[in-house]
């Protein structure tokens, strides 16, 4: 297993200090997820706003979002 990617001071004070209005909490968020990701999969110009902020803001979801995006990239190879 390899060991998480070390982040930047910098990238740590970037996520802290993120602008986050409009709010969406974890729970919204894994709600919109799903969705979020088939549409930035399937248009690469999609924005939500919301979403991004979030995303941004919070490590957690993000790398979620990434992961769902990998799986769903991966499958459309297959």
């Amino acid at each position: 297993m390899s060991a998480p990617p070390t982040r930047s001071f910098d990238d740590v004070v970037a996520t802290l200090t993120a602008d986050t209005v409009p709010y969406l909490s974890c729970d919204e968020c894994f709600e919109r997820i799903c969705v979020f990701v088939e549409q930035v999969t399937a248009h690469p110009r999609y924005a939500d706003e919301v979403m991004q902020k979030h995303l941004h803001a919070c490590g957690v979801c993000a790398d979620e979002a990434e992961a769902l995006i990998e799986l769903l990239e991966h499958r459309n190879t297959i």
